[in-house]
């Protein structure tokens, strides 16, 4: 559980504070996650490529790939959610 709450708020603080789109997501992803063990370092960078095959959202994708890693489908799913949730509330303010 409380690997899951940690794969939420990165995710939702990488989304939040982030400016620059998936591309820029990536590139701070895998120095951030890298340093928490998650990832090895330039690990996201390489799946680039697949990212980019898949339709949809690159943040999404890393969300996905990341958190299914850590946590299984609950991991995957929570860090979609958090990847997600500023531009949800965000827009909603608006």
């Amino acid at each position: 559980m409380k690997l899951l709450i940690q794969i939420f708020f990165e995710f939702f603080k990488l989304s939040l504070f982030v400016i620059g789109g998936g591309y820029a997501i990536i590139a701070v992803a895998d120095s951030a996650f890298a340093k928490k063990g998650w990832t090895e370092e330039g690990e996201l960078m390489e799946h680039l490529p697949v990212f980019q095959m898949v339709p949809g959202l690159i943040a999404t994708h890393v969300a996905v790939y990341t958190g299914r890693k850590l946590a299984g489908i609950k991991g995957a799913l929570v860090a979609v959610v958090g990847a997600a949730m500023p531009s949800v509330v965000i827009f909603s303010a608006v």
